[in-house]
C-alpha cells in the first residue's frame, strides 16, 4: 500500500525533519567544543539547593564543562537510595522541548519523571509521579563505574536499560529505550551535601553527544 501525504503535509514533515536534525548538530557541536575548552572557574555551592539553581540557570555548554572537569566519579556507597531528578536547559527552546517530549510523555508513558532509585546488585529503576501524585516505579537499569564515552580518560557511573527492554512488557516504545544510556557524576557542596549531574542518550539519536542533561 502506497500513502500519500498532501503537499502541506509533507512540507511541515520535512520542516520539522531538518529543525531536528540542525538542532540536533549544534547540540553535537556544543558537545565537542566543551571537550576542547579550557575549564571554567567553579565556586563550590553551600548547598544542594544552591547548587542545583545554578545548574537550572547554566547553558549546556557550562554544565557540560561542571560535568568533565569539576564533578567526580560517585561510589556506589555514595549513590545508593533515591534520589530526586529533574531536567535541565538542552541548548535552546527545541531541544529542551524534545528532552521533556521523550522523557515526561513516552520514557514515561504519561506519568513525570522524578528521579532514580539506586537499588542494592548494581540495579536500580526510574521513579515517576502519575496525575493522582503517587509514586510509581518502572525502566529498570543495571549500574557501575565504567570508561566515560564522553572522554576516554575519565570514568563515569553509567547506567545501562537494555537488558530490561522487552516489547512484551513495555510496549513497542521499548524500543526506543534499548540503547539508551546514562552517564552519571557527582558534584559536592561545602555543607557536605552533593547532587548528581548525568547525560542520558540513545543511540539511534547520536549518543552521548547529543545527550540530555539532568
Amino acid at each position: 500500500m502506497l500513502l500519500l501525504l498532501p503537499n502541506t503535509l509533507t512540507a511541515v514533515a520535512i520542516a520539522v525533519t531538518a529543525t531536528l536534525s540542525v538542532s540536533s548538530a549544534r547540540n553535537m557541536w556544543s558537545t565537542f567544543h566543551a571537550f576542547r575548552s579550557t575549564p571554567g572557574s567553579f565556586k563550590t555551592p553551600a548547598t544542594a539547593a544552591e547548587l542545583l539553581r545554578q545548574l537550572q540557570e547554566c547553558s549546556r555548554k557550562e554544565s557540560l564543562n561542571l560535568f568533565l572537569h569539576a564533578s567526580r566519579v560517585p561510589s556506589i556507597q555514595d549513590i545508593e537510595g533515591a534520589w530526586d531528578g529533574v531536567l535541565l536547559e538542552n541548548n535552546g527552546w527545541i531541544m529542551t522541548e524534545v528532552s521533556q517530549l521523550l522523557t515526561h510523555k513516552l520514557f514515561s508513558k504519561g506519568r513525570r519523571w522524578n528521579g532514580k532509585t539506586f537499588q542494592d546488585q548494581n540495579r536500580g529503576i526510574n521513579r515517576f509521579t502519575t496525575k493522582t501524585s503517587t509514586t510509581e516505579f518502572d525502566h529498570t537499569f543495571d549500574y557501575q563505574i565504567e570508561t566515560s564515552a564522553l572522554c576516554k580518560d575519565q570514568k563515569s557511573l553509567v547506567l545501562r536499560y537494555n537488558k530490561y527492554q522487552k516489547i512484551g512488557s513495555g510496549g513497542w516504545t521499548s524500543l526506543l529505550w534499548r540503547s539508551m544510556v546514562d552517564e552519571i557524576r557527582l558534584l559536592d557542596c561545602v555543607n557536605g551535601e552533593c547532587v548528581l549531574i548525568g547525560i542520558g542518550s540513545m543511540g539511534w539519536s547520536g549518543g552521548m553527544y547529543n545527550g540530555s542533561r539532568k
